[in-house]
């Protein structure tokens, strides 16, 4: 298995961060936590197998998946560039131990193509095999690699550091990433302050000099292990569908979820 990067640029948001947004204090979690990358790789069928209109395109000449391939890469890098709106800190950069500069410096874009089909992935995973299906750099917050397989699909693995997003975070990352790409613009509105109020961050000097922990030196004695639900195991597991809520009861609405390490 081959994979080639193709391309490699910088996504910045659509519109400028404002002015008193461009500051972003880190909360004593985020302080204490190291630049590590969470990643998250997405596959996606052909859209010919998801729609069977669509079904020309398995028959057509290499130049016209290259065609399908750019509408694709194209209609992700400007649903990220609006989605960075909203969530301006991972286009922003260190600037101390207490900051980050949202300075509109933007996230990497990777593009590139594998000789593999979807099957070839999915049949056996192999952890070192996807890792190059997911790109790391030391600098930005956040890094997405669209991978195009040979069978018309596409491999969209995201990295983005542990230093200000959690699990909850990178969830509605991805969902606002999501709806954007669908309908044109971000829903989702995050609280970026809700943290560093919390868990207020350490601002002596004393304090400051404390070093996170270095991963580096510790040992796991873990043994990996691969899960795989079948899609008619989960849909006959789902609960039947709930009856209508009346007018009179009351619906307790989740709040919006906030930014950084919790």
């Amino acid at each position: 298995m081959k994979v080639e990067e193709i391309a490699r640029e910088t996504i910045k948001p659509s519109s400028p961060t404002p002015t008193h947004l461009q500051s972003f204090k880190l909360s004593l979690l985020d302080q204490v936590a190291v630049h590590v990358p969470n990643k998250f790789i997405l596959f996606y069928a052909a859209e010919a197998e998801v729609d069977p209109s669509l079904s020309k395109y398995k028959s057509e000449s290499e130049s016209k998946y290259e065609s399908t391939s750019d509408e694709r890469s194209q209609r992700l890098k400007k649903s990220l560039s609006l989605v960075l709106t909203r969530f301006y800190p991972l286009a922003g950069r260190i600037k101390d131990h207490l900051t980050v500069d949202c300075n509109d410096a933007g996230a990497e874009y990777v593009e590139a193509r594998a000789n593999c089909t979807l099957s070839d992935l999915l049949q056996q995973p192999d952890p070192k095999t996807l890792g190059h299906f997911c790109a790391t750099n030391s600098t930005p917050f956040l890094v997405v690699q669209a991978t195009f397989l040979k069978c018309g699909g596409m491999a969209l693995g995201i990295s983005i550091s542990h230093k200000i997003t959690d699990a909850a975070t990178f969830g509605s990352f991805i969902k606002a990433w999501a709806d954007t790409a669908l309908l044109g613009s971000p829903v989702l509105a995050p609280d970026f302050t809700a943290n560093s109020s919390r868990f207020p961050p350490m601002t002596t000097e004393e304090e400051i000099s404390m070093k996170p922990i270095n991963f580096n030196k510790l040992r796991f004695d873990g043994i990996p292990r691969r899960y795989v639900f079948v899609s008619s195991k989960i849909s006959s597991s789902r609960p039947k569908q709930p009856a209508l809520v009346s007018q009179t009861q009351l619906v307790s609405r989740p709040s919006l979820p906030s930014f950084g390490n919790a």
